[in-house]
């Protein structure tokens, strides 16, 4: 811990910004929640089978993502490049655990 002291590697006033007053820009790098093109999907289930928390389930108009139960690890994304990305979406709060379950319909 003295090293930090030493090296002056701890920054001095205030480090964090004034949210909601200033909007946040997530890095580069962030995973925010998956995004579905079913345009292009060919429900093949593989995204289904990849999720460990199984918060992506097919029903019959489409696929249906439980945000309260997604980890954002992007494994859907890397089993469907193609028809999965990860957006940049993280204002997921809501009063009602239902709003939590968005479906994705097929055109």
């Amino acid at each position: 811990m003295l090293n930090y002291f030493k090296l002056n590697l701890l920054k001095k006033g205030v480090q964090t910004s004034s949210y909601p007053d200033e909007p946040f820009y997530p890095p580069e790098a962030f995973l925010g929640c998956p995004e579905l093109d079913l345009a292009r999907c060919t429900r093949c289930g593989r995204c289904v089978e990849a999720c460990p928390a199984s918060s992506l389930t097919m029903v019959p108009d489409g696929l249906q993502l439980d945000i309260a139960n997604c980890l954002f690890c992007a494994a859907c994304a890397r089993i469907c490049p193609e028809c999965i990305t990860m957006g940049k979406a993280f204002e997921l709060s809501t009063k009602c655990r239902e709003d939590l379950k968005v479906v994705f319909y097929n055109e």
